[in-house]
């Protein structure tokens, strides 16, 4: 059996700037966090009066870093649902 050969429609410019930025805008914000908690640590770990309660402050921080991960995968596709929701206007 041969199967059909679908022709499909190339991407837009705008298209594939959205989709390029939906796969970035995340991996940004990740890193960035990292950044903040790096330089921060040490400050947060002497406003907690002891050094010792460092790894679980890590271990919190990453635990709420996982739970937040789908939520920066979804912020690209829900703002440009509401660009496209506001441009129809």
């Amino acid at each position: 059996m041969d199967a059909e050969r679908r022709e499909g429609k190339l991407l837009s410019h705008r298209d594939a700037r959205l989709i390029v930025l939906g796969m970035l805008l995340p991996t940004f914000m990740g890193s960035l966090d990292q950044t903040i908690l790096a330089n921060a640590l040490p400050t947060i770990g002497k406003d907690f009066g002891e050094i010792r309660d460092l790894p679980w402050l890590i271990t919190a921080y990453l635990l709420a870093s996982t739970a937040a991960i789908p939520l920066y995968g979804r912020l690209p596709t829900f703002m440009a649902g509401v660009l496209r929701c506001a441009s129809r206007s």
